[in-house]
C-alpha cells in the first residue's frame, strides 16, 4: 500500500477538537482524516451522478431504446 504525506492548515480550535475526539475514540488522526476524505469524495461523486441523472431525465430530446434493441443495433446481440 503506497502512502503519501499531506500537509494542510486548519483552524487551531478545529485541530484541538479533532485531536481530542480521536484520542477519546482511540482513532489515529491520519486514518480518521483519510476516511473522512474518502467519504466526502464518494458523497460528491454521488451528488454529481444524481445531477447527471436529473439532467438526463428532464431532457425532452432524448431517445429511449430498450437494452436488447440497442445491443442488436450495435451488433452485440447474442442468444445464449
Amino acid at each position: 500500500m503506497n502512502k503519501v504525506t499531506v500537509t494542510m492548515k486548519m483552524k487551531k480550535d478545529l485541530h484541538k477538537e479533532l485531536k481530542d475526539f480521536c484520542e477519546e475514540k482511540g482513532f489515529m488522526i491520519g486514518a480518521y482524516m483519510e476516511r473522512a476524505v474518502l467519504e466526502k469524495l464518494e458523497k460528491d461523486e454521488l451528488a454529481e451522478d444524481v445531477a447527471d441523472y436529473g439532467a438526463f431525465k428532464n431532457d425532452k430530446n432524448r431517445i429511449v431504446v430498450d437494452f436488447d434493441t440497442a445491443k442488436k443495433k450495435l451488433g452485440m446481440y447474442r442468444d445464449f
